[in-house]
């Protein structure tokens, strides 16, 4: 009897050690479309975003002083709201404080961002949302999260501060990309 007892509570343990990292790890909650939009609406205000717009203006600026340009204080993202079923606002903000440093022939200027580009006040980004369908790919380096997007030749860039919060944001996205797939059904 003793016996049966041994193995009956090693059968039971095996199957809690088995089951209890996944119940640990969604808390009850199941990996959902909804939830991801829902976790990624509280994850990303306030961390850096990078857009390929300003990058694209960074070598514009560059190549028209001939010399070096850079931007000192960058976006952060102020809406993240799922606003549809595999869609998500991405909006971002840049704060008063941001300045582009030109060095040219050894000469250091500064100017306002919002001075010289006065169409980046307020909220930008696609009011209409960011389907999670036109994701191509999903990497992290380090804290920061790369997009690649449908249509779009640079990387969007989020940086999230922490190596481990930018992998579980990638994961995240990484799920709605598949998930809100357009061929998914197609079985390729």
């Amino acid at each position: 009897m003793h016996m049966l007892v041994t193995t009956r509570t090693a059968i039971l343990l095996l199957a809690f050690c088995f089951d209890a990292p996944a119940l640990a790890q969604s808390g009850g909650s199941k990996q959902t479309v909804e939830n991801a939009q829902r976790f990624l609406e509280m994850t990303l205000p306030g961390k850096v975003y990078r857009s390929a717009t300003m990058k694209h203006a960074m070598e514009a600026a560059r190549r028209k002083t001939g010399g070096e340009a850079h931007l000192e204080g960058h976006a952060t993202i102020s809406d993240a709201t799922a606003i549809a079923r595999c869609k998500s606002r991405l909006l971002h903000k840049y704060p008063e404080s941001a300045e582009i440093i030109y060095r040219v022939r050894g000469h250091i200027q500064r100017q306002p961002l919002l001075s010289a580009f006065p169409q980046l006040r307020g909220e930008l980004g696609d009011p209409d949302g960011l389907p999670w369908s036109d994701v191509l790919e999903v990497e992290t380096v380090g804290s920061t999260v790369y997009l690649t997007l449908d249509g779009v030749v640079t990387r969007l860039e989020m940086d999230m501060g922490a190596k481990s919060l930018a992998d579980r944001v990638a994961y995240a996205v990484e799920f709605l990309r598949i998930s809100c797939d357009k061929t998914s059904d197609t079985g390729f």
